[in-house]
């Protein structure tokens, strides 16, 4: 569904040893994961049939994944408790600006005004409240949601507009004409 994010996460999962360093093949899954397991997900966190599994947290008491993250690459999806279905939350990543993590929360800025964000708490998106690994993957979350903003036809003339005059201004005539 969204190419570029999927691309983003394998790099980068890649790059900071996500595999390696956080699965375990039972309640946290970083890309390939078992076609049992992303069944269950899908139907469990009411993904779409389109949607890429990349990473998923099981946080439910028996294993049955129907209680923590996922990260597609359409977006995040978490059920916080799985006894209030009601409560789930589904975050596409084009309407994410940024993510932050901060005293053991991870924020999914929408908004320009701070308040307006999505928290997910580490518990629900990582096993162990590792540090390292939460700024890790808020960094990897605001390049995936940074690449599904999509620039307005205004945003760009004024971008370029401001290019060419900087241009100018510096003396480099031909390249502004370029």
């Amino acid at each position: 569904m969204f190419d570029n994010t999927a691309k983003i996460w394998k790099k980068k999962s890649a790059e900071y040893r996500l595999y390696s360093n956080l699965a375990n093949g039972n309640d946290l899954f970083v890309s390939n994961i078992p076609d049992n397991a992303i069944h269950s997900f899908r139907n469990n966190f009411q993904l779409h049939i389109d949607e890429i599994i990349l990473y998923a947290r099981d946080t439910s008491f028996w294993n049955d994944k129907n209680q923590g993250t996922v990260v597609t690459d359409w977006g995040v999806t978490c059920v916080p408790d799985n006894d209030h279905m009601d409560q789930i939350i589904q975050i596409p990543w084009e309407k994410v600006l940024y993510v932050e993590y901060s005293g053991e929360t991870f924020y999914f800025f929408y908004g320009e005004n701070r308040n307006e964000h999505y928290a997910i708490h580490i518990s629900h998106v990582l096993k162990d409240t590792n540090q390292y690994y939460a700024r890790k993957l808020a960094e990897v979350f605001t390049e995936m949601a940074k690449s599904q903003i999509k620039e307005s036809y205004e945003d760009i003339l004024d971008k370029t507009i401001d290019e060419y005059n900087q241009l100018i201004e510096d003396g480099k005539d031909n390249e502004a004409l370029q």
